[in-house]
């Protein structure tokens, strides 16, 4: 993790546009490096000699992942970002759902072992498998699907985490969730409901 900074007057962290925008998002890549996201001006990324821009139309919800490439949700899909061997930038797009699908993205995730976890707006989970390439685009590789009332109590999903245990987490209507994913196929374990088992100690 970062511990000193680079000497950047606060307004170079403004690049974006509108400095009353503000920035949405921080992520850390595997660099150390920080990028900050607007919802209408893309990115910026503060390393320990410069600020770079990197225009992108995303809501810059999205992740890093262990090769470095940054992944920001859109609106039926992802955007891969990353630097090639030659310095350049590059943006690829993983459409996801159709445009006029009733089927939306509600929320990605990454776990510990890299995977990428998708949430849609009907609560059913995707896992795919992030397959890197050199100095190209990766390949999504489906790997599970979780559904509600077959996988986990059919209910909305407000939030859900994948712990460094390989436990996913979910937060429903209902209570806290816990899918065991080391299992051969991924076994609910248990249910906390509200308010009863869930207690401040």
């Amino acid at each position: 993790h970062k511990t000193d900074f680079p000497q950047v007057r606060p307004n170079a962290y403004r690049l974006s546009g509108d400095p009353r925008e503000g920035f949405t998002r921080i992520l850390e890549d595997h660099e150390g490096n920080i990028w900050l996201g607007s919802w209408h001006h893309g990115l910026d990324k503060v390393s320990e000699k410069n600020v770079i821009k990197l225009s992108v139309e995303s809501s810059m919800i999205g992740f890093a992942d262990l090769a470095g490439h940054l992944w920001l949700q859109n609106h039926h899909g992802l955007l891969e970002c990353w630097q090639r061997d030659d310095g350049q930038w590059t943006i690829a797009d993983h459409k996801l759902v159709p445009d006029e699908g009733r089927l939306k993205i509600q929320q990605v995730r990454t776990d510990a072992r890299g995977r990428l976890w998708v949430q849609f707006t009907d609560s059913t989970l995707v896992c795919d498998t992030i397959i890197w390439r050199n100095d190209g685009v990766s390949t999504l590789r489906p790997l599970l699907t979780l559904q509600p009332k077959r996988d986990f109590p059919a209910s909305f999903i407000f939030m859900f985490y994948a712990d460094p245990r390989n436990y996913l987490w979910l937060s429903l209507g209902v209570g806290i969730g816990v899918i065991d994913l080391n299992e051969t196929r991924p076994k609910f374990v248990t249910l906390l409901k509200y308010p009863d088992e869930i207690r401040d100690e």
